[in-house]
């Protein structure tokens, strides 16, 4: 190995952690508000009042069956801060959501060097989950479901570590992260269903460990009582009534769901949230995930196939079996449980990671596999090179989708769905509502009137909090359904197409009075008309 080559490889995995936080330092303020970030404020807001001040809010707000330690801990960076402008702080949260997930990713990479013991593969690794352009956007403002992603990475990291090298360190960190996950939401209970079948497998299957079955369930035990433990102290929601206010919260978590009839637009209808069917996760996650990923993950999963008397040989592939475990047992929960599941597969993001790990076993299966079947040194070149140069060209292609189409990286559909164009006749675009910034921008720096009535057509009045204090106090939101009451009409209409037509308005009668739209790849996902 020259010179050249020890030099790249010391170099190359900082480097890359460090271009990472930067592009995140210079775009974290170009994302909008989604619906839900109000919510989960208010979540963390009620949190806060009632662990520091003894405020009851909490106990009749619709999300106190939410762990809130994450946006718990928002509401105290706001509180340290001294941030009074809404803009600067759901800024703020987007830099510290995006913080979290940067750590995250970092895991992520230890996990994959555990694995494979090759930084260039795991570095590979790292690089299909940062170019997965709706989880990168997603990282932002997404405070629920990137962050139980990140709080799955981390409690898998402890997880591969208690069981390659059982310690109290292990243990006591393990428990730690599976109450966060759990405190986040109550899916995180499969992180400790997962601690508790590979040890039982240990103890089956195993003739020798470091340490012996007895030993194994002491260390569960020890285990479980350390995350009942957790789960308690950082869920104030439970302090009241501990055991009561966790059945309340698996009871509605688990059976009910206000969002049980929303509409939603699938394969180029509308159905209820509570009417999708089971390939509903399964074809969200096919068309939104680049396909090189999707074509490694077969070869992935292939190779396992093969290698099942492999798999039963705890002591040689547990890590595997833990993948396999991490991916398959939230979907086998799906389809038994059929939780209420709307707007894409965001709610199943925590198993991305999992997928992209056994990606990385398909792509290091076929890099054998071509070294082993083919023996002719300049063919095996040939090949490997084809198969490089094709997973170059699809990540490449990734990557100039979310440079050109920044900070709309979550309107990624890949060629299996025909794009984004071809996607708009059959799935839901915008469904958090970011674009509504760039139209309230347009129009405060289009029209010079001082007080703009404004009618967002299935958004938000919170959709103004993004915006800067001058701009925001310029505009007054007349709400659709209050027309009539309403002694100043909306001078602009703003719709990203969401659940059709607005109860008052046609939008075919209104092409000729458009003012502005936002467009992914020629596609609207926003349009202002001015009216």
């Amino acid at each position: 190995m020259n010179r050249i080559t020890q030099n790249l490889n010391i170099i190359a995995v900082p480097l890359f952690f460090i271009l990472l936080a930067l592009v995140g330092l210079v775009i974290y303020q170009d994302y909008g508000y989604s619906w839900d970030e109000g919510i989960q404020r208010a979540i963390g807001l009620h949190t806060y009042n009632y662990v520091l001040h003894d405020s009851q809010e909490l106990f009749s707000h619709p999300g106190q069956y939410y762990g809130s330690f994450f946006e718990f801990g928002l509401i105290g960076a706001e509180r340290i801060l001294n941030l009074t402008s809404t803009q600067d702080i759901y800024f703020m949260r987007h830099l510290v959501n995006f913080s979290f997930f940067f750590a995250a990713i970092f895991v992520f990479y230890r996990i994959a060097k555990k694995r494979f013991d090759n930084h260039w593969i795991s570095l590979l690794g790292v690089s299909f989950l940062v170019l997965s352009p709706r989880i990168f956007a997603d990282g932002f403002y997404n405070s629920k479901d990137i962050i139980l992603l990140s709080l799955f990475i981390f409690a898998f990291y402890f997880i591969i570590k208690f069981f390659e090298q059982p310690s109290w360190l292990n243990i006591i960190l393990l428990s730690f992260f599976s109450a966060l996950v759990i405190d986040l939401r109550l899916i995180g209970l499969l992180v400790p269903v997962i601690v508790v079948l590979m040890a039982s497998m240990f103890i089956i299957l195993v003739d020798s460990w470091s340490i012996n079955w007895k030993q194994i369930l002491f260390y569960i035990f020890v285990y479980g009582v350390l995350t009942i433990v957790f789960v308690y102290i950082l869920w104030p929601y439970l302090w009241p009534d501990p055991i009561g206010n966790f059945l309340e919260s698996l009871r509605i978590t688990g059976n009910y769901s206000p969002q049980a009839n929303m509409k939603i637009f699938y394969l180029g209808s509308y159905t209820t949230a509570d009417s999708l069917p089971a390939h509903y996760i399964f074809l969200w996650l096919l068309i939104t995930t680049p396909v090189s990923y999707t074509a490694l993950f077969m070869f992935g999963l292939n190779a396992y196939r093969t290698r099942v008397v492999d798999l039963m040989n705890l002591q040689k592939s547990k890590t595997d079996l833990i993948f396999l475990l991490w991916f398959f047992l939230p979907l086998l929960a799906l389809i038994i449980l059929k939780p209420i599941i709307y707007v894409g597969w965001r709610h199943f993001y925590f198993i991305y990671p999992a997928f992209i790990l056994i990606a990385l076993v398909g792509l290091h299966t076929l890099s054998q596999y071509i070294n082993n079947k083919i023996h002719s040194p300049n063919f095996q070149r040939i090949v490997l090179s084809l198969v490089s140069v094709l997973l170059l060209v699809n990540t490449f292609s990734v990557g100039l989708f979310m440079y050109k189409n920044h900070p709309y990286q979550n309107m990624y559909f890949n060629l299996l769905s025909g794009g984004i164009d071809t996607a708009q006749n059959n799935f839901e675009l915008d469904y958090w509502g970011l674009s509504f910034r760039e139209g309230l921008e347009y129009i405060a720096k289009n029209d010079s009137d001082q007080l703009i009535p404004i009618s967002i057509l299935y958004g938000s009045p919170l959709e103004l909090e993004i915006l800067q204090n001058d701009v925001k106090h310029r505009f007054e939101i007349v709400m659709i359904n209050n027309l009539e009451q309403s002694a100043t009409p909306p001078k602009y209409l703003l719709t990203n197409f969401r659940w059709g037509q607005g109860p008052d308005y046609s939008l075919e009668n209104l092409e000729d009075k458009e003012f502005y739209s936002v467009r992914v790849e020629g596609t609207k996902i926003m349009s202002i008309y001015k009216l």
